[in-house]
């Protein structure tokens, strides 16, 4: 089963890293901090600094393409959650 798999790779994902242990506040605090950390930085950027270029993991890529897929990864991460919580608590 796909949901069961899935389940055990997140366990896994988790595992000693002390999630379990962290209060839903802090957690939430944590969230807000980095993301508004990020939304700060990528709001200074200037067309010429999104657009310039350099490598990652061998991939030639530009901040705009960074920025989109980070977009993207926290789309899935909403989506993840949502369903989480769907499933979950069947709310």
């Amino acid at each position: 089963n796909a949901g069961e798999e899935g389940a055990v790779v997140l366990q896994r994902i988790l595992e000693g890293k002390g999630y379990h242990e962290t209060p839903a506040g802090e957690l939430l605090t944590r969230l807000r901090t980095v993301a508004g950390e990020t939304l700060s930085l990528v709001n200074q950027l200037t067309a010429k600094e999104w657009n310039a270029r350099g490598t990652m993991r061998g991939r030639a890529l530009s901040a705009l393409d960074l920025g989109t897929w980070l977009t993207n990864h926290n789309k899935g991460h909403l989506v993840q959650i949502q369903e989480l919580r769907q499933r979950w608590l069947g709310g």
